[in-house]
């Protein structure tokens, strides 16, 4: 697959964030597993540090291919 042809989307998470979020800034996932689910090679999921407990990130995912995991911590 060729990457020119296709954008790089950055998914945000915070566990602090309503449910029922669509992975952009202003409404976040809640869960790391909803932006795993939502996502596609290259994108770059960043998590913000929400409440500072695992909540919501405790379920383990795996990163697509070229995928980030990116932290404000």
């Amino acid at each position: 697959m060729n990457r020119r042809n296709q954008t790089t989307q950055i998914i945000f998470v915070n566990n602090l964030a309503a449910p029922m979020g669509d992975g952009t800034f202003e409404h976040p996932f809640n869960t790391l597993k909803s932006a795993e689910t939502h996502s596609k090679p290259g994108d770059v999921i960043y998590v913000f540090p929400g409440d500072g407990t695992a909540h919501g990130m405790e379920e383990g995912i795996i990163l697509k291919k070229d995928q980030v995991l990116a932290n404000s911590g």
